[in-house]
């Protein structure tokens, strides 16, 4: 039996646009980082808040850091 853990998996490109709002970049810079367009990665944060439950990108980060999520040593 799977344990939950209180949200939806995020994939490795969620958790990439969320670092970089945690980072203070904008959705234009992230989308050159990632190959993505402003309006993909504005959607893709958009799916992180809702996989982890929160009601805005700042609870999001907030609580992607609290669970370990967000490495900021990565690039």
């Amino acid at each position: 039996m799977e344990k939950s853990v209180g949200f939806n998996r995020l994939t490795t490109i969620e958790l990439k646009c969320l670092r970089g709002v945690a980072e203070a970049k904008l959705e234009l810079e992230i989308g050159s980082e990632c190959e993505l367009s402003p309006a993909e990665v504005c959607s893709i944060i958009s799916t992180a808040v809702i996989k982890l439950n929160c009601p805005n990108r700042v609870a999001a980060i907030a609580k992607a850091a609290r669970l370990g999520l967000l490495r900021f040593d990565e690039k």
